[in-house]
């Protein structure tokens, strides 16, 4: 992490903070709109736009708890001074960190693979 400096840190660490809250809040709404969608379907019709909300709120909420744990894997990397080192022993930059703080891949290594996670 010596390619960071100490204030690059804890913008980075700040930014995933903020993620990590705006994902967490984002699951107690879509929490809030299955619970409530429930209550209000009538019709085998409304039932079945109902299920398929349903999926699509599924679906994002698998994307979010990946893009979650990601967050968390970046914040203990933080705090065990390994952050910002691609699995391939480069350092990841700061302006890519930049963009995306919970990114485990250099440049090179994130043309390889489809997961930006």
């Amino acid at each position: 992490m010596k390619h960071l400096s100490k204030e690059q840190l804890n913008l980075l660490k700040e930014l995933l903070i903020k993620e990590k809250q705006e994902i967490l809040d984002e699951f107690i709404d879509e929490e809030n709109i299955i619970n409530n969608s429930a209550q209000y379907v009538e019709d085998v019709g409304e039932q079945a736009f109902d299920s398929i909300d349903k999926n699509i709120l599924i679906k994002l909420s698998e994307k979010n708890r990946k893009k979650l744990k990601s967050i968390e894997e970046a914040l203990e990397a933080i705090d065990k001074g390994t952050y910002g080192i691609c699995g391939c022993g480069k350092e990841i930059s700061f302006e890519r960190l930049e963009i995306l703080p919970y990114t485990k891949y250099c440049k090179e290594c994130s043309k390889k693979t489809k997961d930006v996670y």
